[in-house]
């Protein structure tokens, strides 16, 4: 099933790219898409939440799938490391509060889709706050939900990752990042999450999903972090390549 979505995000790309279907185009339904590719809904739906996450998308509750305006996309190379590690390096201390962590089925098809699963297959959860007690008065820094396929986190789930650092427990079960795709946005959260990260519901949040995969290119984790705007600045080395 993973081949196959991944030729129908690449078709759908093509006909986005080439102009066929332009900006505002609705969509077909799935079933005409099933039909169309000679595929199962579960496999369209994957193919669809990929270029919803990636922005090329867009999703109007009830009343259908649009192809997105573009945006403008800034690409660079960071280096996978521990956010604890990050914030060390900067003379920062980092608490982290563990809000869930369990297997679960059901998980949104954004899940499934970044992690090449079926619709309803076990994932593994795990979402935590964290803290740095250099900036505590203003509340919690950021909020991480991660998802694993369950055989990963089968081996992830005796860890108190209160205490460890999920970078290293995934070291230690030989599960390592070998590389990371990060998307970047602006967003405002749901009231429930505004009061975890101590916010008000008008506040943006800066939005980062990443899907990481393993040596072999499986991915093994999809992310999504929370960071409260007044309490991050990103700072970004860029190189020229030597064109204008």
């Amino acid at each position: 099933m993973a081949k196959r979505y991944l030729e129908i995000r690449r078709e759908i790309c093509r006909r986005i790219d080439s102009g066929e279907w332009q900006v505002g185009y609705k969509l077909p339904k799935e079933t005409a898409l099933c039909v169309q590719f000679d595929v199962g809904r579960t496999t369209v739906r994957h193919a669809l939440c990929a270029l919803v996450e990636e922005g090329k998308l867009r999703r109007v509750k009830g009343t259908g799938t649009f192809v997105s305006r573009p945006q403008i996309l800034e690409k660079t190379t960071f280096f996978i490391q521990s956010f604890a590690k990050e914030l060390k390096s900067q003379g920062l201390s980092c608490r982290t509060e563990v809000l869930e962590c369990r297997t679960l089925r059901g998980a949104e098809n954004a899940v499934y889709a970044a992690l090449q699963l079926p619709n309803n297959a076990p994932v593994w959860k795990l979402r935590r706050l964290r803290y740095s007690d250099e900036l505590l008065e203003k509340g919690p820094i950021t909020l991480t939900t991660s998802y694993f396929p369950e055989e990963i986190g089968k081996r992830l789930e005796g860890y108190d990752f209160e205490t460890t650092s999920l970078y290293s427990a995934m070291q230690e079960i030989r599960t390592v990042r070998a590389r990371s795709e990060k998307t970047v946005s602006a967003t405002k959260l749901p009231p429930k999450d505004c009061r975890l990260l101590s916010a008000d519901t008008e506040d943006l949040f800066l939005t980062v999903t990443s899907v990481s995969c393993d040596h072999a290119g499986r991915p093994i984790e999809y992310c999504v972090s929370y960071f409260p705007v007044d309490r991050h600045t990103f700072r970004l080395h860029v190189v020229t390549d030597g064109e204008g």
